[in-house]
């Protein structure tokens, strides 16, 4: 209830200023049951146009999980919703194999896109990589 006292009126105040501005924010993946985020409630209410989910796993499973989890509370703004997969994160870091796999589970879930998180040299080399192969 704190953060959402804030977020309509910085939202209002936005949209009217820059009406052709996209609201979005990295947002933890359970919402409620991490860091008290109940982005999917936030989103559906407007203040946020897109919510880019920091789904970092390492393991294709954990990814699933976490997908399935997420996916319990996101209805009707599934489409404003991007997952991130995390190449290199605090979880630790995965390879060309693994990121690909969670590409692959992202688009064959339906969402609009995926987000990559972060921008390192390993990072670089994974995604060359997933180009060199096709998969981006």
């Amino acid at each position: 209830a704190q953060v959402e006292r804030y977020l309509k009126p910085i939202a209002d105040a936005v949209r009217v200023k820059y009406p052709d501005i996209e609201i979005s924010s990295a947002v933890q993946p359970l919402f409620k049951l991490q860091h008290a985020q109940d982005w999917a409630s936030w989103t559906r209410n407007g203040y946020f146009d897109t919510a880019v989910a920091m789904d970092y796993r390492i393991t294709l499973a954990e990814f699933k999980a976490t997908l399935d989890e997420q996916e319990k509370f996101i209805a009707g703004i599934k489409d404003k919703v991007i997952p991130g997969i995390g190449i290199r994160s605090g979880f630790g870091a995965i390879d060309a194999k693994e990121t690909a796999g969670q590409i692959r589970e992202v688009r064959s879930r339906g969402y609009k896109g995926f987000a990559i998180f972060a921008y390192t040299q390993y990072t670089v080399n994974v995604l060359r990589q997933l180009k060199k192969d096709g998969l981006l």
